[in-house]
């Protein structure tokens, strides 16, 4: 969730190889992925950001524009009703 909400705050984001942050970010476009303990990957895109306005401005509009087409609140509420209807159909009926 951390990496949705920054973009929902239009903030940037830089992450490492773990979890589902590879599902989310797609390296390069919507953020920078860098290897895990590869501190000196993770400096340089860091920085990359800091320095440069229209890459980084780039990264807030394409983070926001995943969060509001694949992550928004209708959509999150309708896949967890999917979910629950799905649940619901495999309970024993009494």
């Amino acid at each position: 969730m951390t990496v949705i909400e920054a973009m929902a705050c239009q903030c940037p984001v830089v992450a490492s190889w773990v979890g589902g942050f590879q599902e989310i970010i797609e390296d390069g476009k919507n953020g920078f992925l860098f290897e895990v303990n590869n501190t000196k990957d993770a400096v340089t895109k860091i920085e990359t950001l800091i320095d440069d306005n229209s890459e980084r401005a780039r990264f807030i509009q394409n983070g926001w524009s995943t969060v509001s087409e694949v992550y928004s609140s209708e959509r999150i509420v309708n896949k967890y009703l999917e979910i629950l209807r799905g649940l619901a159909g495999q309970l024993p009926i009494q």
